[in-house]
């Protein structure tokens, strides 16, 4: 049985910027988002991709919106990075860093025009010195709205699910050792679009976040097998989601609030005994949908970029007090 997606998010109604989540039910673990002014940055950007780079310590950014080229973030400001290689102009592709091999890794994403939906199949890497087409290979089959995470444990890319040319869901995964795809066939997988996925690094296991005809939960990966752990606290499309190292917590924000129709200013944790709670900072960005996030381990904050209305950038993590 196949399942075809239209992805229209018209019909909701954004946040403004700085609107607060809603009151209730709102924990205070001593966290709060803070918004970074810097000048230049990349714009106003929907659907780029972020990825960590922990050698060299940056946040790298590609694409989104019309523009094709690449920024790196060090905490203090972004800057533009120059090269002779640039991938083609993409949205809703996803971008990781492989430690093991200390290189960025992006696939897929819709190519232009997007109204057309052409995703494309193509794998590129990022050293922090230029972009490198990787041909000649076996690769997934061309996809967008797809999630990527890297397994630290068996130092692996994993790609699940999607969407292809024709809308139809992909419920396959597959894993990149720095040389090729291989696809990882599973008697079960979560089904339907992935709004997120992580490795959750105190139990060693790939965690995907998924709304769908399988069930609408948690779905965990072993490098074998999907299997259902649990279900989610909250009913959203396509927020986004980073693993807190230092807090040893899955930090989520945004994404289309199925239950109130709307884009949602929410953010939530997942504790390490797999309850999610609402988070209510003192201060947070507006809902979004067109965001991406990541982890910055040297730095240990969450770092947010990505909106159709604001060229914003935030970070979220532990209060800090003075001395």
């Amino acid at each position: 049985m196949s399942w075809r997606v239209v992805l229209c998010f018209a019909w909701m109604s954004a946040c403004s910027p700085g609107e607060e989540p809603d009151p209730g039910l709102n924990v205070d673990v001593g966290t709060t988002w803070s918004s970074i002014e810097t000048v230049p940055n990349p714009g106003r950007r929907e659907l780029p991709a972020l990825a960590y780079d922990e050698d060299r310590q940056r946040v790298v950014l590609f694409g989104g919106s019309e523009d094709l080229d690449t920024w790196e973030y060090d905490g203090a400001g972004w800057v533009a990075v120059s090269g002779k290689a640039k991938p083609e102009l993409r949205i809703w592709h996803r971008m990781v860093y492989d430690v093991a091999r200390k290189q960025i890794v992006m696939f897929g994403g819709l190519q232009p025009p997007f109204q057309s939906r052409i995703p494309s199949n193509k794998t590129w890497l990022f050293t922090g010195t230029g972009w490198r087409e990787i041909t000649d290979i076996e690769a997934p089959p061309a996809r967008y709205f797809h999630a990527m995470v890297y397994d630290r444990a068996r130092e692996r890319v994993v790609l699940y699910g999607g969407l292809d040319e024709a809308g139809d869901v992909l419920e396959d995964t597959w894993e990149w050792d720095g040389e090729a795809w291989t696809e990882i066939v599973s008697p079960r997988t979560p089904g339907f679009l992935a709004s997120a996925i992580v490795f959750d690094e105190k139990r060693n296991t790939t965690i995907a976040f998924v709304l769908g005809m399988n069930g609408t939960g948690e779905w965990a990966f072993d490098g074998v097998t999907w299997k259902g752990v649990g279900a989610l606290d909250f009913a959203g499309l396509s927020f986004k989601a980073a693993y807190d190292t230092a807090r040893g917590t899955i930090v989520a924000f945004g994404g289309a609030d199925l239950d109130r129709g709307d884009i949602s200013p929410q953010t939530w944790e997942r504790l390490g005994d797999g309850k999610w709670i609402k988070i209510r900072p003192k201060a947070a960005p507006g809902g979004r949908l067109y965001h991406d996030m990541v982890y910055d381990r040297a730095r240990e904050k969450v770092v947010l970029y990505g909106d159709s209305f604001e060229a914003d950038t935030w970070e979220y993590g532990r209060v800090s007090v003075a001395p």
